[in-house]
Order: structure tokens, then sequence, then C-alpha cells
């Protein structure tokens, strides 16, 4: 405790003296430490190193381990004639950081003469371009490995550089040209430098799947056989097709001819094959079957710039029962189903005053009642209506209802009774007062009492309700 004390006076007494010493003892600690480390020799000795050649074993050891390295990198060499690495692996960042040197990147020892003289015997790639070369080669090669074929997500990383590699045959798009090597890696995985094949042969999978060479609408086989049309046309800035396309294309019936009788066959026949399948016309909304239906729709009814159907379309349709007024059904069943979903939620069918779905229970009883201007309810639409126990006479108990919402709406909307005087709904009010002391005429029927009570009805015009 008294030597602590006596070397925190000397600190404040003599600072100079005390940075001397704290200098010299760590460069005691810093010598007995250099004479204490171990090394190893090549043939695995273990010796204690001098602090005279410290610094000159650390250059040594840097040297052979570069030398472990490069030898590597000349047997992969010419075990597999390219510098294509698998990444991640301790070979790959080497060959990183002998770019990263030979740049004189920051924090990197620069390279001896000897070693770039090495490197360039084995042909070395310094370029970066060239790395990412052998990086996406690698990906496609495991790709294939794994998959066994190169049909690659469309527009994936992966499938731009295949396009790329088939520009830069081909001497287009501005790219510099593949290397005789890059070009011989490439037919070692049987890479296709023609596209074309790829489509052809998922156009064959999609004929073995559907039967048809039907694909969807705006689909990428769908375009590609509208090139491939023309191009037997030889329209211009489409390349024409060998023969041995052209026959490939005959061997799976290809349809060349695409007028739009042919078109219209084509739909009809996928229209009838639904039918069979599934017993009905009611196709997927928006799918491209329900637009050419709409579409026919329209030629039916001769609407503006669309060709209208000939007898004998009309006739076809007919005999598949062509829904002509699919329009209107869907429309039907659309509220319909709002209906049924409304009942499950709230136990009846007394939707809001005034509302789309209030509006639509109007006007299905006016067509029941063969009102003018309406057209009648089929038997399937009554049936539907009956099984949801729908009301059709719009007679008192009706319009009691109507008016006991149009109540529930005010009083969710001003917290109380008072309603102007004079209105229907005052005198409606004043008249269920009537009922209930007996003097209204026809009394109230248990289940609209427990309404009225459900919303705290005043049955005594008291307080502030006298207005009402």
């Amino acid at each position: 405790r008294q030597h602590n004390h006596q070397c925190s006076r000397m600190r404040f007494s003599y600072p100079w003296l005390f940075v001397v010493l704290q200098l010299g003892l760590g460069k005691a600690f810093q010598q007995r430490r250099i004479a204490n480390s171990v090394a190893f020799t090549r043939t695995g000795e273990r010796v204690l190193q001098r602090p005279s050649t410290c610094l000159w074993q650390a250059k040594v050891n840097r040297q052979t381990a570069w030398n472990d390295k490069y030898q590597e990198l000349v047997e992969f060499k010419k075990k597999n004639g390219h510098f294509t690495v698998k990444r991640p692996s301790s070979l790959y960042s080497w060959i990183l950081n002998q770019r990263r040197k030979r740049t004189g990147t920051e924090g990197c020892i620069p390279h001896t003469d000897e070693q770039i003289r090495l490197l360039d015997e084995i042909e070395f790639p310094w370029g970066s371009g060239e790395i990412t070369w052998n990086d996406k080669y690698q990906e496609l090669v495991e790709f294939k490995k794994k998959h066994g074929h190169l049909t690659v997500e469309y527009q994936s990383s992966l499938y731009t550089w295949m396009k790329t590699q088939r520009q830069k045959r081909n001497g287009t798009g501005g790219y510099s040209p593949l290397t005789d090597d890059q070009i011989r890696l490439l037919d070692e995985i049987e890479f296709q430098w023609d596209k074309w094949n790829d489509k052809y042969q998922e156009l064959v999978e999609f004929k073995k799947k559907h039967g048809h060479l039907r694909a969807e609408y705006h689909s990428s086989l769908d375009y590609w056989q509208i090139i491939q049309r023309r191009k037997r046309n030889v329209m211009k800035g489409h390349s024409p097709l060998t023969d041995d396309q052209v026959r490939l294309l005959d061997d799976i019936d290809f349809q060349w001819d695409t007028t739009r009788q042919t078109t219209w066959n084509d739909r009809y026949l996928e229209l009838v094959e639904f039918k069979k399948k599934h017993g009905h016309l009611r196709v997927e909304y928006q799918s491209s079957l329900y637009v050419w239906m709409r579409h026919q729709l329209q030629k039916r009814v001769g609407t503006k710039h669309v060709t209208p159907l000939t007898d004998e379309q009309i006739r076809l349709l007919e005999e598949v029962e062509f829904p002509w007024d699919m329009d209107r059904k869907t429309a039907w069943n659309a509220k319909y189903q709002e209906l049924v979903e409304f009942k499950k939620k709230h136990g009846h069918l007394r939707a809001k005053y005034g509302s789309s779905l209030y509006v639509w229970q109007t006007v299905q009883r006016r067509k029941r009642n063969g009102m003018k201007r309406y057209s009648p309810l089929t038997d399937d639409q009554v049936r539907l209506l009956d099984d949801i126990d729908f009301q059709w006479d719009a007679n008192r108990e009706t319009r009691w209802d109507d008016k006991y919402q149009e109540l529930v709406e005010f009083k969710q909307k001003h917290g109380h009774f008072n309603v102007k005087r004079p209105s229907a709904l005052y005198s409606w009010i004043s008249t269920q007062r009537r009922k209930r002391r007996g003097t209204g005429g026809s009394c109230h029927t248990d289940e609209q009492i427990r309404l009225l009570d459900e919303i705290d009805f005043p049955w005594t015009p008291t307080g502030s309700s006298l207005t009402a």
C-alpha cells in the first residue's frame, strides 16, 4: 500500500520519469514475449524463435502460406481446366485477395514481382469481370446438377446471364465476345445457344398435359406461338423459321392459321369441354373464357365496332344453352348471396332502410307481382328466395318493419326519440302507443313489442319525449 502511494506521488511530481519507465518496461515485456514465442518447422518440429529472427520468420511464413495456396490453385487448374472455384471456399477467398493486392487495395500487402510472374504463367484472371462470369457459370453448373436441365426461372438473374451469353456468341447487344475457353465450358454442360428449343419443349409438354395447344391468353407461351406464325409468314422484324423448326411444329399439329373463325371454334370447343366437366357454364370470373363469353353477348346485341355473330355461331351456342342474360344473372346471384350472408349474420332479412340490399328486396317483390317495367323472376330465383324465407307480401307487417328500422336509425343518430312533428315517423310512433293502449286498431304482436322494448321505446310520452 505504501509502494502504491509512493508511485502515485512520483507520477504527479515527475510525469516525464513515469513515461520513461513505462516505455522501458513495455519494451522489456515485448522482448520477453518474442523470446517465448513458439513456431513450427515444415517437419512439424516445435522450436523457439529468437528475437532477432522473429520478423524474418513471419515474412517466411507468409511466403510459405502464399506458395501453398498457389500450388493448390495450380492443381485445381490442371484438374478442371479453369479457375471457376466453388464459393464460398478458402481458395475462392484467396483468389479475390490476389486481385485486391494487384489493384493496390488499402490494407493489402502488395505482390512481389516473383508472385506476379507465377500467376501470369498460369494465365490467372486478374479482371473482376472474369470472376463474375466464373461465378455465374458455377451457379449454372450447380443448377443443372440439382434439376437435371438448364431451364431456369424466367427473368431471374441466371436467366438474364444466359441470355447475355447467347448475345455475346452471336455478336449482338454490344457485348464483348466470349473467349474460346468460355464457349468450351458452356458446351461441356450442353448449353443451348438457341432458346427456340426451350420454348418448343415447353409447348410439347403443354400439349401432353392439356391435349391441345391453346395456351393461356397473353402468357409467354401464347406470345411465342404468335411469333412463330409471324416468322413463318416472313414478317418484317422476324427472322424466318428453319425447315427443321417448321417440321418440328408440324409434328405436334401446330396451328399456322390464326383466322377469327379458327380462334372462335377453339374457344367454343373449350366452352363445350367446360360444360361436360362441370355440368354448367358458370366459368371463373374474369378468366379468359369468361371474357370470351362476354364478347359473344356484345356480338349478339350488336355493340358498335364488334363483328356480329353468324347464324351458325348462334345455333352452336344455343345448343350448349349459352346464358345470353349472363350479365343480369351474375348481378342477381351476387345480391342474393349478399342477402344470404346478411341473414346468417343478423338472423333476419330486415336490411337497412334505403340501402342497396333493401332496395333490391323491394324490386324482387315487384318482379314477383308482375309490375310493369320489371322482368319477371325465374322459377329458380323464386325457389332460392323461398329457401331463405323471403317475405313476398309487402303488407302492413312489411311496412311496420320498414318504419321500425327507420326509428332504429333515428335513435342511433340522435340518441333520443324526439321526432319532429308533423312527420310520417312521428305519426307511426303515436300509432304504436295507441296500439299498446288498445285504441289504435290492430294490436301489436309479441315480436313487435319485444323489438320496441329492445330499443327502450317510450310507451308514454313524458319529459323530453312529449313532442312525440
